[in-house]
């Protein structure tokens, strides 16, 4: 059986004596010995009783069991999902037969310990119908045993007690407050109608000491639309898992915090991660380890803030080409490490371990090759919180004091909390603006708000990680701060100069604190603006300004540099430097005034119609070019005379004026229309095409013109003025003369074979000579062959001809004075090629219905049409080509019913007729 071991392995035997060495130098006074047994499959088992990894194997070849041993590590019993052991091999009372052999077990059963009832576990363990594998039929179930009834051998009390059915994934389990509840976290899988699919909803299931309640908390915070991977820290703190919204979506990776007094989770952050299978927690619950392609990477998971939760490499595993993922099982073991199995170099399974999976980074340590397979293993799953750190002593309920809510101002720094129990666990959350989140005490750094003040409210968690949970909250308000106001004013002024206006543009609430440098304030009522007589020469002078609310917030200073010195820096002017010659008048340059100073302006090819002598002045231009504006400054104080010119400024005066001639529109195939312009200026990279169209209404609008072409779309044909229309760089319109398209119209005579075309001519072609071509085709893509020359005319008549069903037809309009065509539309007409025979008629010469006529027949290949009286003698014959009757016989008409006979080359047709008078 299980555990009969025929050969043990250490590991190699150096390392094997090292180990033991470290076991008694540091026992594991804290080891989880419920778990210090693992039987991994295939007859491997690994041991951890004497404080170590040693690995034996059996002569077995199974997919493994599940183990549970007491506190000391003794095993006590083991299972297959179908039958339970205990310790001495023996079958338990009741204990074959957990399912019937319809079923097939589904991954491995896990042992959980019976809260305050000596000897008594729960067995959790799964199965399906064979050869079904829907999920709708997965069942997860229970036993409950006494180990130690039945004189000692232990018994099955019930068995195949339903908690579970229709999930994806198996279930992961947490044990709280030295395992008097456990909780109990699968999927269940739901039909939802607004998917179409499926979706998964969290189910927690509680065991405490009055047994397993299967009756679920249900958590659906997470839109989920499949999940698995499921895993519990050891503190029962956090669980992590693995779900899609639904199938289109991306797969993303969620770490949860979880509340194991109410059984919810909250704190729910999806790291930026890859996960190829296997995760595991650190002892201490902080840090996530997994698999991502062929790297060992660490998640530190104690954060909620995707900035603060680091992901690290750990290790590149060396890497197989022909394995899917390099990294496989990852399990956590009694002795605090981190066990996990890869793939070698020659696909040989190996074993490795993190020996410190609660240092960061990596200060963890992993070693690699410990062992090697000789076929696959698979590590077992146990309660998480058999493997958790322990403190020697069990921590006394602390309350966590978060602090009195708190006003400041933005960007500055408040203590929130208070100093904690040192072995306890705080964290603050959300973790944003919080020096250090994991202490009882710590800084809050306000953001800088401007516009509104805002409050964040901060909870502090304080627990001993897997007994007791507390909260207490603060709120800070972070007041609104003054923005940094942008002073305006001379920069450049003569020494003793007085009264030089400062000011700032914006119109703020706020009280204004003004500082000068180099010289001094003229006393004043204005809050916004200050005059200042300033000193002698000083290259370091300057006006500064802040600002504080009625929060009592300051602003940050600004500071405006001026240089004092008579050798004035006077500014370039401002204004347009690039416009159009007819926005040339009236255009307004200035630089910032001095008090004192006298301003003389140069304008080349331009005019100063005012404001010379002054910092501002109207300017009319001239001349089209590259022109430019200087202007000198003077300013004399009581014994010095200061002076300054300004660099140029370059003003491009543009003239953009430009003429289009519109010469011709004309179709083209399909609905597009060709437009033939001309223009000396016009330049596609610099102005604007548009097409204005004047529909038969008289309505305008505008279309985007492509290549010289206008596509009418499939709106109903008409004739429509077009004009081009130019927008220059200055946004003047520039408006060509028009032209009129021609729309083409036709149908059918039905009474005759006749089509009837009719179209209009462009108007502003009126006054030249005009002629029209008429142009007909018999297929859609066939060729075109000109029917008809006429004069000016607007109109024809088209015969048509035999057995000739499909007509297209265009009309030439050509402008003989000035060599210019335009084609019009195309328009389709299709015959009708039904017979219509006629069963009354009237030839009384009236001009109606005078015939006996069969409408469409010369469009049938037909041998004669025969009429016969009522006594069966033929009056009326014609053959091989039809001809109306005119009702007479031997030159009389007889008023009475008649017979028809038609015959084609296939068939024949049977009819009377009436003739009246």
């Amino acid at each position: 059986m299980l555990f009969k071991p025929i050969l043990n392995y250490p590991i190699n035997f150096k390392r094997f004596f090292s180990l033991l060495v470290l076991l008694f130098l540091s026992p594991l006074v804290d080891a989880q010995n419920e778990a210090a047994i693992w039987s991994a499959g295939n007859g491997y088992q690994i041991n951890f009783q004497s404080g170590d990894a040693v690995i034996s194997k059996t002569d077995e070849n199974n997919a493994g069991y599940a183990t549970i041993c007491d506190k000391e590590g003794n095993l006590v019993l083991y299972s297959d999902g179908r039958t339970i052991w205990n310790a001495q091999n023996e079958v338990l009372v009741n204990g074959e037969d957990l399912t019937s052999e319809k079923h097939r077990v589904i991954r491995r059963p896990v042992f959980v310990p019976y809260p305050k009832k000596e000897g008594s576990y729960f067995l959790i363990y799964q199965y399906s119908p064979k050869d079904d594998y829907n999920i709708p039929n997965k069942k997860m179930v229970y036993a409950e045993i006494n180990s130690i009834g039945s004189g000692g051998r232990g018994e099955v009390v019930s068995k195949d007690i339903l908690i579970h059915s229709n999930y994806h994934y198996e279930p992961t389990i947490a044990g709280f407050c030295n395992n008097s509840y456990f909780w109990i976290v699968i999927d269940r899988n739901n039909p939802v109608i607004d998917y179409g699919e499926r979706r998964d909803i969290i189910n927690l299931y509680k065991i405490d000491e009055n047994g397993l309640n299967t009756k679920a908390n249900v958590d659906s915070y997470i839109n989920i639309g499949n999940s698995h991977g499921y895993k519990f820290s050891p503190n029962g703190d956090k669980i992590c898992f693995t779900y899609q919204e639904n199938v289109q979506h991306d797969i993303r990776y969620v770490v949860a915090d979880f509340n194991f007094l109410t059984g919810t989770l909250y704190n729910i952050r999806t790291p930026s991660i890859t996960i190829n299978y296997a995760r595991e927690f650190s002892s201490n619950s902080r840090y996530l380890y997994y698999f991502s392609g062929t790297k060992l990477m660490q998640l530190d998971a104690v954060y909620t803030s995707g900035s603060r939760m680091r992901n690290t490499t750990i290790i590149d595993i060396p890497h197989h080409d022909d394995a899917e993922y390099q990294g496989l099982g990852l399990q956590l073991a009694p002795d605090g490490k981190i066990y996990f199995t890869y793939y070698g170099d020659n696909n040989e399974i190996k074993l490795g371990r993190i020996n410190q999976p609660n240092n960061p980074g990596l200060a963890c340590d992993v070693e690699l090759d410990l062992y090697t397979f000789e076929s696959s293993i698979d590590f077992p799953k146990f309660v998480t919180s058999f493997f958790r750190d322990k403190n020697p002593e069990n921590l006394d309920e602390q309350f966590p004091n978060a602090g009195p809510d708190l006003e400041i101002c933005s960007k500055a720094s408040v203590k929130i909390g208070t100093e904690g129990h040192p072995e306890a666990l705080y964290h603050w959350q959300p973790e944003t603006f919080i020096d250090d989140p994991l202490s009882a005490e710590a800084v809050f750094k306000a953001p800088l708000l401007l516009n509104s003040s805002e409050s964040y409210t901060k909870t502090l968690r304080v627990t001993d990680g897997n007994c007791w949970l507390n909260f207490d909250e603060t709120t800070i308000t972070v007041l609104t701060q003054p923005k940094k106001l942008p002073i305006d004013g001379s920069w450049s002024v003569c020494p003793f100069v007085e009264e030089v206006d400062y000011w700032i543009d914006e119109e703020e609430k706020y009280n204004l604190y003004w500082l000068v440098d180099g010289g001094e304030v003229v006393p004043g009522k204005a809050k916004d603006s200050i005059k200042i007589n300033w000193w002698e020469t000083n290259t370091n002078a300057s006006v500064r300004v802040y600002g504080k609310n009625n929060f009592g917030c300051v602003s940050d200073t600004s500071i405006f540099a001026v240089r004092i010195n008579v050798e004035l820096i006077t500014e370039t002017p401002k204004g347009p430097d690039k416009l159009c010659m007819a926005e040339g008048k009236n255009v307004i340059y200035q630089i910032k005034n001095t008090n004192g100073s006298v301003y003389d302006w140069s304008v080349e090819n331009g005019q100063i119609l005012s404001g010379q002598g002054t910092n501002r002045i109207s300017v009319e231009w001239k001349k089209d070019g590259l022109n430019n504006i200087v202007v000198k400054e003077t300013s004399t104080t009581i014994d010095t005379i200061c002076y300054g010119e300004s660099e140029p400024l370059f003003v491009e005066v543009i003239n953009d004026s430009l003429t289009i001639q519109l010469t011709n529109v004309s179709y083209l195939s399909g609905n597009e229309i060709e437009l033939s312009f001309e223009s000396e200026k016009l330049d596609f990279n610099k102005h604007r095409l548009r097409l204005e169209i004047e529909n038969e209404t008289g309505s305008l609008h505008d279309e985007l013109p492509t290549l010289g072409r206008y596509h009418r779309m499939n709106r109903e044909i008409y004739s429509e003025i077009l004009r081009l229309k130019v927008i220059n760089l200055c946004d003047e319109v520039f408006y060509s003369n028009p032209q009129q398209t021609i729309a083409l119209k036709g149908n059918q005579l039905f009474s005759e074979d006749i089509i009837q075309l009719n179209w209009n001519r462009n108007q502003f072609w009126e006054t030249n000579r005009l002629s029209h071509e008429i142009w007909h085709s018999e297929q859609e893509n066939g060729s075109w062959q000109k029917v008809a020359q006429l004069d000016d005319r607007t109109d024809y008549d088209f015969m048509v001809q035999e057995n000739s069903l499909l007509h297209l037809f265009r009309v030439k309009e050509i402008n003989e004075d000035k060599n210019l065509e335009s084609w019009s539309n195309t328009i389709k007409i299709e015959i009708d090629d039904n017979i219509e025979i006629p069963d009354v008629f009237t030839p009384n010469g009236d001009g109606f219905n005078d015939v006996w006529a069969i409408r469409n027949i010369n469009y049938h290949t037909f041998k004669s049409v025969e009429i016969f009286n009522r006594f069966g003698e033929k009056v009326y014959e014609c053959k091989n080509e039809f001809v109306p009757w005119d009702g007479k016989i031997k030159g009389k008409i007889y008023q009475g019913t008649y017979f028809y006979q038609i015959t084609f080359d296939n068939d024949k047709r049977y009819g009377q007729i009436t003739l009246l008078q």
